[in-house]
């Protein structure tokens, strides 16, 4: 099998979609991506991040890829883990202090940064509606970082999140309560659960 061959072989096996570092790992030389590329048997859709043409561009796969410290949260996340229905115009996505935002910015991703010790907090790996990896934040670090800045996202999303966490039989109320405790904003986690439970 030659190297054209492996490469549509590892995308066929990878929801159609193939890396520029899944090649380095393979021993793959770059220029054959840029050969099938022009050869328009591979689509580029991001930096480093390749796809078969019959494939589906996944943008919450490339932008992860492309930007490594990123972690999908607040409506990202929500909609991520099934807590809102609401597909967010744009991504959403948390990155460590003092990491430069700036070509995430020009990507159109809504950014945030928070110091190390909150950005490593509830940080979980899920697929995506593709089936391909991503890293978000836990249901609960997502309800305690949508409180904090209600101010700037629809009431109608947080209370649904909230009335949806209430009932799910998986939720996790000593996590919840422990991350509002790190975020200070336990009175607002509080109130909505109060209500809900």
């Amino acid at each position: 099998m030659n190297d054209m061959e492996r490469i549509i072989k590892i995308a066929e096996t990878n929801n159609k979609i193939v890396t520029s570092k899944m090649m380095d790992m393979e021993g793959i030389s770059r220029e054959m991506l840029s050969y099938l590329v022009r050869n328009e048997l591979l689509i580029k859709y991001d930096i480093g991040v390749y796809m078969l043409p019959d494939g589906i561009e996944d943008e919450y796969f490339s932008k992860q890829y492309r930007f490594k410290k990123g972690v999908y949260s607040y409506l990202s996340a929500l909609y991520l883990l099934g807590y809102s229905d609401v597909i967010p115009l744009k991504l959403h996505m948390t990155f460590p202090l003092p990491y430069c935002i700036k070509s995430a910015k020009e990507s159109e991703i809504v950014c945030y940064r928070e110091k190390e010790e909150k950005y490593k907090l509830g940080i979980i790996k899920v697929k995506d509606f593709l089936g391909n990896e991503v890293v978000c934040y836990s249901i609960e670090k997502t309800l305690c970082d949508i409180v904090k800045k209600k101010s700037s996202i629809d009431i109608r999303i947080i209370a649904d999140a909230f009335k949806k966490y209430a009932k799910d039989k998986h939720k996790n109320l000593p996590l919840l309560y422990r991350y509002a405790k790190e975020l200070k904003v336990v009175e607002d986690i509080r109130r909505y659960m109060e209500v809900l439970l």
